[in-house]
């Protein structure tokens, strides 16, 4: 996530955010079309507004020396994020019939995908809302991806089909296109149709341009629910469209930190559907602020009209009023409004006997409405827009940083308080990617998926690290120890010849006190004949020979002979555990004394301290 350098926490910015938003509500809480209705403008409390040239060329709202100005930015600013530079010397000759703007975004979009998936590998890219198909066309023309476009619009559908067959003949083989609607649960779908058109593939990126309102939520969850998708690289629109349920919205907030923030400051009471569409709303507006005031006020009195007569505005059409080539003149504006733009309906919800079956435009009156509009009026209307204008990349922010408390290893939507932004934590951002190495599973901090790690998956990789360290240890262990210069010495010691065996039978074959080893149960007195015997091999240990014969063999022994002989003793204790009789017996060893309570944990201490089983 990223923060203002002014916060060191999610938590942090939230609340200095919605602190914000809810001092300053009013600048956004009513649709912009109310704002005569609510007199919002009347909450603007600029001193000397009468003197400020706000349409002139050289205009700067941040230079004003208005306490009320000065106190609004300085506050905005702590919250501001600082981006990169973009890119704008982008080649712009694309033939499609779309805005400048629209052009600008498909020819960087398509670049943007074409970097993510060459960076991750990704050979199919699948566009969510694909429309007439500009962009899957330029990602075309530009890569040797293979597309597949899905759209929900019928004659969006068939509008791209035709104009791939019309414009982009050889492109048939490479972009597909689907009518689905995509939703959280379109992973089988989307399986499916990439199998069917594109068989095997290396993964493939999620993208969308104007992924509208829950189309973004659901590219996410699919995005991380499905395994072969690589990346994703959406540009969202329309946040307010988001499905709302009671009041409040389906998908906002998102995350557990700023749904615990938003119920404390009671955000369902602010931030509604005109906070969502300040989002969206230009970042620029400058040099047409005289056009967007005359628009705002226009249909603003439009608005204050209908109130009034109790009624309420149905929209034609999606522009419902031509304003390009008014000339900001309300007499063109209303007659275009009242004819074709709008229609007057009674408003059902409120309960007034003398409401009109019928409501008509009164121009006569718009006009009166219009021209009592006081100069001071403008002027605040033109503040009004710049400190929307100023107060959008923070709001846009605050939706964008709600998608993005996701677990990085996971894919789980975390509380942030459960999160660890490896971002700004350099050491262990370090750490991680080492012990993630350990289990060949290598993670990318730098590119557009999250940034955070939850506490929970830090402890498992903690777990699995130190477990797997542990394992390499021993076997480590293991291979000194066969590698040991002692032990490499014992083995070749015991590579006896036929009369080396000999002699040692002879040894201890013709003494009285010789132990034979039988197939069959030993008695305690031939058990302590094979401890005597073996004893001697401790250095100072505290033999008593019976006589001189015997102290001579056993001064003999030595490390050769402790070990032909110590393979006998494993034979008799074979044959003594046959034997339930000899369950409750101690078990000592012949080189140290120490007693076990089975011959299964002595044959393990003979191994690993006496080098010999």
């Amino acid at each position: 996530m990223s923060l203002p350098e002014s916060f060191d926490s999610p938590e942090e910015y939230f609340e200095e955010s919605l602190k914000f938003f809810h001092e300053y509500q009013y600048l956004f809480n009513y649709p912009n079309t109310d704002i005569l209705v609510h007199n919002v403008l009347d909450k603007i409390t600029i001193k000397d507004v009468d003197y400020i040239e706000l349409f002139s060329d050289n205009f700067d709202l941040s230079a004003s020396d208005d306490e009320f100005l000065k106190t609004f930015l300085a506050r905005l600013e702590k919250m501001q994020v600082s981006y990169k530079d973009i890119d704008e010397n982008l080649d712009s000759n694309i033939n499609v019939p779309v805005s400048a703007k629209k052009k600008h975004e498909i020819i960087y979009l398509a670049r943007e995908i074409k970097e993510m998936c060459d960076h991750v590998g990704c050979d199919v890219v699948v566009d969510f809302g694909s429309g007439l198909g500009y962009l899957d066309q330029r990602l075309f023309e530009t890569t040797n991806y293979k597309i597949l476009g899905l759209e929900c619009n019928e004659s969006h559908y068939v509008g791209a089909k035709i104009r791939q067959r019309k414009y982009h003949s050889n492109s048939i083989n490479n972009v597909k296109y689907i009518k689905h609607t995509v939703t959280e649960s379109s992973h089988k779908n989307i399986e499916e149709f990439l199998q069917d058109k594109f068989g095997d593939h290396r993964g493939f990126c999620i993208t969308g341009l104007h992924a509208c309102a829950d189309l973004t939520i659901d590219a996410l969850n699919l995005f991380l629910n499905m395994a072969d998708a690589k990346a994703m690289v959406l540009m969202p629109c329309c946040y307010h469209k988001m499905v709302e349920n009671g009041g409040f919205f389906k998908n906002f907030p998102l995350s557990d930190c700023l749904k615990n923030i938003f119920k404390r400051f009671k955000g369902e009471e602010f931030m509604k559907v005109p906070f969502l569409r300040l989002a969206t709303q230009p970042p620029s507006v400058d040099s047409r602020l005289e056009e967007l005031v005359f628009n705002l006020l226009s249909r603003a009195v439009l608005q204050l009209f209908a109130v009034r007569h109790n009624c309420k505005l149905k929209r034609n059409k999606r522009k419902a009023v031509k304003t390009k080539t008014m000339d900001r003149n309300f007499e063109t504006y209303i007659q275009d409004a009242t004819t074709n733009g709008f229609t007057l309906l009674k408003n059902d919800s409120l309960a007034n006997s003398n409401m009109v079956e019928n409501p008509q435009f009164c121009l006569s009156e718009l006009t009166t409405f219009w021209n009592e509009i006081p100069e001071m009026t403008f002027k605040k209307a033109g503040v009004f827009i710049l400190l929307q204008n100023y107060m959008q990349p923070v709001n846009f922010h605050i939706n964008m940083n709600d998608l993005e408390n996701y677990c990085r290893l996971c894919a789980d939507l975390k509380d942030s308080s459960d999160l660890i932004n490896m971002e700004s934590d350099i050491e262990r951002r370090r750490e991680l990617t080492n012990k993630l190495a350990r289990f060949n599973v290598a993670v990318n901090f730098d590119n557009m998926l999250p940034k955070t790690v939850c506490v929970g998956c830090l402890k498992s990789l903690d777990f699995a690290y130190d477990f797997v360290a542990a394992v390499d240890a021993a076997q480590e262990a293991f291979t000194d120890y066969i590698s040991s210069p002692d032990i490499k010495k014992e083995k070749d010691n015991n590579t006896f010849s036929e009369d080396d065996t000999d002699d040692y039978e002879d040894l201890y074959t013709n003494s009285e006190d010789d132990i034979t080893v039988k197939d069959e149960p030993l008695n305690k007195e031939t058990l302590d004949k094979i401890e005597i015997i073996f004893k001697p091999e401790i250095e100072n240990a505290d033999i008593k020979p019976e006589n001189e014969k015997e102290s001579a063999k056993i001064v003999s022994l030595n490390k050769t002979q402790s070990s032909l002989y110590s393979k006998k003793v494993i034979k008799a204790i074979e044959i003594i555990e046959q034997s339930d009789s000899w369950n409750n017996y101690d078990w000592i060893c012949a080189f140290c004394d120490r007693c076990f309570r089975s011959p299964s944990e002595l044959r393990v201490h003979s191994m690993q301290y006496h080098s010999t089983c």
